[in-house]
């Protein structure tokens, strides 16, 4: 007797806790999300120690941080652009004087058009 309600307890219990954990997350069952990869200057990282601040600040449930670099002040983004855009990052930012800004667009630069016929 004791030996079937050990058996019991052992197949209820899990049951009950995943059930639980499924009800808790309804609303993300099924849901695909969309992350996309955006990179960013950083205005006011002085150093190294920097990186490790602005990781720890924004890491979380829409954006995971691939990379911050203090040499070129940028920093590569995972994020979900449906929770979180530039206002809302620099929102998370603000208590530590970061900013984020977009990269400049990157334009060609006419250095000599010498043109010459034959």
């Amino acid at each position: 007797m004791l030996k079937k309600v050990l058996i019991l307890l052992a197949l209820v219990i899990p049951t009950v806790f995943l059930c639980t954990i499924l009800v808790m997350n309804q609303s993300n069952l099924g849901s695909k999300k969309h992350f996309e990869q955006k990179e960013y200057l950083v205005e006011g990282m002085t150093c190294k120690a920097c990186e490790f601040k602005i990781k720890n600040t924004l890491n979380g449930k829409y954006v995971s941080v691939e990379s911050v670099d203090f040499e070129t002040k940028r920093i590569v983004l995972h994020l979900d652009p449906h929770k979180k855009n530039l206002s809302l990052l620099n929102s998370d930012l603000v208590d530590q004087n970061y900013v984020l800004k977009k990269l400049p667009k990157q334009t060609l630069k006419v250095i000599d058009y010498n043109i010459k016929i034959n």
